[in-house]
């Protein structure tokens, strides 16, 4: 089981799941996070539900022993997560079903870099795949749907300073997906803006990173934000158009969750990648979802 992944696990002052479930024909784009923290204040698990048809946020709070993970399971109370199967039961959604055709990200998004000190660690655990099950949200009655679904695991000591986050599976391809980040956080005596981008088209995973040695350009260009990637061989450029974000529940120093996380689920992304002057791939993306908490004096790295 790959929910888990236990390989990636360090002492943690925060760790949380990261599920999107999008299905638009049903009108459901959801985004759900499992997490704990350990802040000496507040030590609690919850389960934040992103209603991203309504734009609206819960966050439902449990003891902190009501997180924990056996066989292959992660339980929060009586709410489970595992790689085949999701249950919640909270006080505005209802949702039971399982997962197929799952699409595992096989190493670390991160390289090298995750066996360095740093605030935040972040895996893809799965690019896509499907999810076949029933809904109940917010008073509306029982429904069933399929939807794709997107999965990663964040954990460490705080969320960085400054940074975006990017995650696209909706373009007309359905072999194409996005999966990136990037963030200015201290590393032993220095401050670096480490990143990463995978995007898989077609079976196989073009992967950029600063583990990697490759180069990262942030800009806005009138009413979008261009993000460009390139290696040695390749150039990804990523352009969004942001929809009118939400404010998430994120952790701060220690895991204290009080850093307002700014988020969309419904944004638009177009992709481009070329090698050379060959264009391999271009797409656009809509329903992306999108973090930009990158401050205006950090807009060019």
């Amino acid at each position: 089981m790959t929910i888990i992944l236990e390989k990636y696990r360090k002492p943690n002052h925060f760790e949380g799941f990261y599920v999107r479930l999008c299905d638009p024909g049903n009108a459901v784009n959801l985004a759900l996070i499992w997490a704990a923290t350990s802040h000496v204040d507040d030590p609690h698990a919850f389960i934040q539900v992103f209603d991203g048809v309504r734009k609206e946020n819960t966050y439902h709070r449990f003891d902190a022993d009501a997180f924990y993970e056996e066989g292959g399971t992660l339980h929060i109370g009586n709410n489970t997560l595992s790689d085949a199967s999701i249950h919640i039961a909270v006080s505005n959604l209802t949702l039971e079903g399982t997962f197929k055709n799952l699409e595992p990200n096989r190493k670390s998004a991160m390289g090298f870099l995750r066996h360095f000190p740093l605030q935040c660690f972040q895996e893809v655990l799965h690019m896509n795949g499907s999810f076949e099950g029933s809904i109940a949200l917010n008073n509306a009655p029982k429904k069933d749907f399929t939807a794709s679904i997107y999965m990663e695991k964040t954990f460490g000591k705080r969320f960085p300073d400054r940074w975006f986050w990017l995650q696209a599976n909706h373009f007309d391809d359905p072999s194409a997906m996005l999966s990136s980040a990037g963030g200015r956080v201290p590393l032993l005596f220095f401050r670096i803006f480490g990143f990463f981008a995978l995007f898989r088209h077609k079976g196989k995973t073009y992967r950029f990173g600063s583990f990697k040695g490759s180069k990262i350009k942030i800009s806005d260009v009138t009413d979008k934000k261009v993000v460009r990637f390139s290696s040695l061989r390749h150039t990804l450029i990523v352009e969004i158009t942001i929809n009118r974000p939400t404010v998430l529940k994120g952790p701060a120093e220690y895991g204290k969750m009080e850093l307002d996380v700014h988020e969309t689920i419904d944004s638009q992304v177009t992709l481009t990648l070329r090698k050379g002057s060959t264009t391999l791939f271009k797409g656009t993306s809509p329903l992306a979802g999108v973090e930009w908490m990158l401050n205006s004096n950090n807009q060019k790295e």
